[in-house]
């Protein structure tokens, strides 16, 4: 249970934060805004992807999502709370920091006509602040949930809102990613009973995926480039010759008698109608794809995490 002064001291959030009886979770008031912000000291304990967040993410085990990078999780209950704990680190070694606060922001005030502005402006003052303390990283903003049963309601029209006005301002932020929560935020069978917190399992799971696949379409974009920007590929010239399975074929009509029969194995037929394996494994496959073997892998991995997401 909590006790009574835990109750006190954190008036500013939901009831179902407050009783989050998560160990080793910090639950803090609101930092209130202040032109004297703590300069960052360098830190020794490095990671690779910090993530700052809500009890949303109360199930998730960052060292699973992410096996071969460091991590860290930080609790924060509001947009403030994760700024006030940037303030205090440097660390130019971090690759990413995922953000997933605003959630209790948005609640705390949903009845305050500035609502969703004021979270905007503290949120873009996170994103500066993680700009600074993370110089080098890339700033994953996670997509705020709704709240309840009843999608219609107040709060989850300003989540809404918000979430539309943080997903522009990332367009055009090259250091920074959006990451969208499509099934979770029209599914509330992947809730708890309370409409707010996740399933611990399928609930969790997706929100796991919807980051990884978000960081990956980023990294794999960034490699077909190497300025780091994505360049479609130019498919004018197979659109001028046409189909493939067309130009294949006038191709090999167009080889000589002499080439075709190269083609054809010399062993006999089994019943079934099919080639000796032998002779199969030496035809040349003219039409075999040349994507490389890494691309396969990973689009093969893609389409599990996609029949996961089904």
């Amino acid at each position: 249970m909590v006790g009574a002064d835990t109750l006190q001291t954190n008036h500013t959030e939901t009831i179902s934060e407050a009783i989050d009886t998560t160990p080793n979770v910090e639950q803090t008031q609101p930092a209130s805004h202040s032109t004297d912000r703590r300069q960052p000291v360098p830190t020794r304990d490095t990671r690779e992807v910090r993530v700052y967040t809500d009890s949303i993410w109360k199930a998730v085990d960052t060292s699973r999502m992410f096996p071969n990078r460091s991590t860290s999780k930080e609790h924060a209950s509001t947009i403030d709370h994760a700024t006030k704990k940037m303030e205090r680190v440097s660390d130019p070694k971090t690759a990413y920091v995922i953000l997933h606060v605003a959630s209790n922001d948005l609640d705390n005030s949903q009845r305050d006509t500035s609502s969703v502005q004021d979270c905007l402006d503290k949120t873009t003052e996170l994103i500066s602040c993680a700009k600074t303390s993370f110089p080098n990283a890339t700033i994953v903003l996670s997509q705020v949930l709704p709240r309840g049963h009843n999608m219609d309601s107040n709060l989850n029209k300003n989540i809404k809102d918000y979430n539309q006005a943080v997903l522009q301002r990332s367009k055009d932020d090259s250091k920074t990613l959006y990451v969208r929560h499509k099934k979770l935020s029209t599914t509330r069978q992947l809730y708890k009973r309370d409409g707010i917190h996740l399933d611990d399992t399928t609930g969790t799971s997706l929100l796991v995926a919807d980051v990884k696949r978000t960081m990956r379409s980023a990294e794999n974009r960034s490699t077909y480039s190497g300025s780091g920007t994505y360049t479609p590929p130019d498919t004018s010239a197979r659109e001028r010759q046409g189909p493939r399975q067309r130009q294949d074929r006038q191709y090999h009509n167009a080889r000589t008698p002499q080439h075709q029969s190269q083609d054809r194995p010399t062993g006999p037929r089994h019943d079934a109608g099919s080639y000796p394996l032998g002779d199969w494994s030496r035809r040349p496959n003219l039409h075999a794809s040349q994507i490389p073997q890494q691309k396969i892998t990973d689009i093969a991995y893609k389409l599990s995490e996609m029949l996961m997401n089904i």
